[in-house]
């Protein structure tokens, strides 16, 4: 082997450790670049290197520890789950957040929908009787009495009354 060989491989070698000298790095650069087969012997090289290196980081490994020391990790890992409470919070709230959603839509609807339901009263002859309505008001009805009111009061408390009753 040729003195000058030794001395790029020594080069090569510092180049791939990143332990090379400023001066060292030019005359490698011009060494690279002189011809297509010194290109190739420094790939060569650096191939060789890595090979080397990974063999010898391989055969250092004890292979048996390594596995011992993983199962012992994965045996004691536990994946830890607790919930605070915020998020059982929001939780709870994006299930219940649809069924709500149209009940309210639905008693919006219902609401504005013009006919309301009328709920009518009727006593018997010889018969009173006490009834609440809506508001919580309280009337009393005297024998063969009708009385008819909305199931909900809107703005006006409108009450149809045929015979004799006392509003309290």
């Amino acid at each position: 082997m040729h003195k000058n060989d030794e001395y790029i491989e020594t080069l090569l070698l510092n180049f791939v450790n990143n332990n090379l000298a400023a001066d060292e790095e030019e005359f490698l650069r011009g060494w690279l670049l002189e011809s297509e087969s010194n290109r190739d012997r420094a790939r060569a090289f650096c191939e060789f290197y890595h090979q080397i290196d990974a063999y010898t980081t391989l055969e250092s490994t004890d292979t048996d520890q390594a596995f011992e020391k993983m199962t012992g990790k994965i045996g004691e890992f536990r994946p830890v789950r607790s919930l605070s409470y915020l998020r059982v919070l929001q939780r709870a709230a994006a299930v219940l957040f649809i069924p709500l959603l149209l009940v309210q839509l639905y008693q919006w609807y219902d609401n504005r929908s013009g006919s309301e339901a009328w709920v009518t009263m009727r006593t018997n002859p010889g018969m009173v009787a006490s009834i609440r309505l809506p508001d919580s008001s309280t009337v009393w009805l005297n024998a063969n009495t009708v009385i008819s009111y909305p199931q909900k009061f809107n703005k006006e408390r409108l009450v149809k009354l045929d015979g004799e009753a006392f509003l309290m």
